[in-house]
């Protein structure tokens, strides 16, 4: 299996990292170590609560935010990676994300050259940079920003 991983690593053009939200979606598009595209998504309020209006403003959303990453990578061979499920056992918040996260990975399917997909959980990104999956998301973030040189609004 590590092999087969390393040989589509081998294959990638470009990186692209999503933070999956309906409120403030962010995705980065990484050309090499320090060129990027940072943007962010926010979806418009459904137009009423009935589950017909909740799956068009996914798909609308997904739309939007795969549109704008697909006029970036300009059909390059991509990795993706976004933020796993976790069960978080709240419910209703996790299981929309779920639904929105399911519709975006299609899209990114049908619109993008995906070489490969990860899902890594926050707690595992926690776990590599503070060495706990318990960690402060805050110091992973601050980490992440020094190490790539990247611009951060930590209150966002």
């Amino acid at each position: 299996m590590e092999n087969a991983i390393v040989e589509l690593l081998g294959q990638v053009e470009i990186v692209v990292g999503i933070d999956a939200s309906l409120n403030g979606a962010a995705f980065c598009v990484m050309k090499d170590e320090k060129k990027y595209d940072l943007a962010r998504h926010a979806a418009q309020p459904p137009a009423n609560t009935l589950p017909l209006a909740r799956l068009e403003r996914f798909i609308e959303h997904a739309d939007a935010i795969v549109a704008d990453i697909a006029s970036r990578v300009k059909k390059k061979r991509c990795l993706v990676i976004i933020e796993g499920y976790v069960d978080s056992g709240y419910g209703g918040t996790s299981l929309v994300l779920a639904e929105f996260g399911g519709i975006l990975r299609r899209k990114l399917y049908e619109s993008l050259d995906i070489v490969l997909l990860l899902e890594p959980t926050t707690g595992s990104m926690k776990k590599f940079v503070c060495g706990n999956g318990g960690g402060d998301k805050t110091r992973t973030i601050a980490y992440l920003a020094r190490y790539y040189d990247l611009p951060v609004d930590l209150p966002d």
